[in-house]
């Protein structure tokens, strides 16, 4: 019977980093890597779009303020994410947000503010001595009169809670708590 022959190799940390960055640089790797980014930021930006369907109701385009209407899409259609491969291979940025002027405040909250008076028609939801829905999706009234035009500013309760729609939607696509 042979004897085995081995050789026992200690790579340390800053070696096994060398060795993988070596193989990371070949251009099949940055390409490989750029996919995956590319999934997890549409997997994130899928997520966020779902989550903002289940908790915000859609805005019908009469209710939608001139600078939303300016932007074009609603806010549930405004997520984007961005790849930012400038670091690599070291480092590989996701970025995940939403462009939606309402977005500051959907996502941190806000305070009871006023906002200002715009020409139109709104509608009374039933039940109610008021047209402000206060953040519910509403049920309007059949019988009532359901339009009214209205030149009056409104008072926006605030939203107490920040809704943090993106990073929850990240925590959830990356199956965190």
């Amino acid at each position: 019977m042979s004897a085995a022959s081995h050789v026992i190799v200690n790579i340390d940390k800053a070696g096994l980093e060398r060795l993988i960055l070596d193989k990371m640089r070949a251009a099949e790797a940055r390409f490989t890597v750029r996919v995956i980014a590319e999934k997890m930021g549409q997997g994130v930006v899928k997520e966020a779009k779902q989550i903002a369907e289940v908790e915000l109701h859609r805005r019908p385009t009469e209710r939608r303020t001139k600078e939303s209407l300016r932007h074009g899409a609603e806010y549930h259609d405004s997520f984007f994410y961005r790849v930012n491969m400038a670091g690599y291979p070291r480092q590989i940025l996701v970025e995940c947000g939403n462009r939606h002027p309402a977005a500051p405040i959907i996502r941190k909250g806000s305070t009871p503010h006023q906002i200002p008076s715009t020409p139109g028609w709104i509608r009374f939801p039933a039940g109610k001595g008021s047209h402000v829905a206060r953040g519910s999706k509403g049920t309007w009234a059949v019988n009532g009169p359901p339009w009214v035009s209205t030149t009056v500013a409104v008072e926006h309760p605030g939203q107490e809670a920040a809704l943090e729609i993106t990073l929850r939607a990240a925590h959830k696509y990356l199956g965190r708590k």
